[in-house]
């Protein structure tokens, strides 16, 4: 299957969390969120899970950190009844578009390399130097994707 194609397919699953934003995530934690919305208290959390009420504390703190095992998150979450969903999404719109920039860049540094010796001031090279990274860069996409990451940007 065309790689371009199993990458916008990415893309359309992903684009349903396109919303999920910096501060999405409670300064406190999901788990200790939560578990508050729910009235529970870390006691009540911990006879469930038979842990102590300290280690829900650490738990919800390791949480809060970023340090806590995905393992653990999921545990604590189906005690609490919910389900646990990860996802890693792109800082740009899209992985296609992070795709096309990363493109772009290599493209514009592999011309602007060779255009350094024409004169730039001339709106046929200049011209002529937009076609080639154009060109380059629907090459890079097309046929070469996985040589993307073999080049310094």
């Amino acid at each position: 299957m065309n790689k371009l194609y199993q990458l916008q397919q990415l893309d359309k699953k992903l684009n349903r969390f396109k919303n999920v934003k910096e501060g999405f995530i409670p300064k406190k934690g999901w788990l200790a969120t939560i578990r508050e919305a729910l009235c529970m208290t870390q006691s009540q959390l911990a006879t469930r899970l038979h842990y102590s009420k300290a280690a829900i504390g650490k738990i919800e703190e390791s949480e809060a950190k970023e340090t806590i095992k995905i393992e653990t998150l999921k545990k604590v979450a189906n005690e609490l009844d919910c389900d646990l969903f990860y996802i890693i999404l792109p800082k740009k719109n899209s992985l296609m578009d992070l795709i096309k920039s990363r493109a772009e860049k290599i493209a514009r540094n592999s011309i602007m390399d060779v255009a350094k010796h024409m004169s730039l001031e001339d709106q046929a090279a200049l011209e002529e130097i937009k076609e080639q990274t154009e060109a380059l860069t629907d090459e890079l996409l097309h046929n070469n994707l996985k040589n993307l990451w073999d080049y310094e940007v």
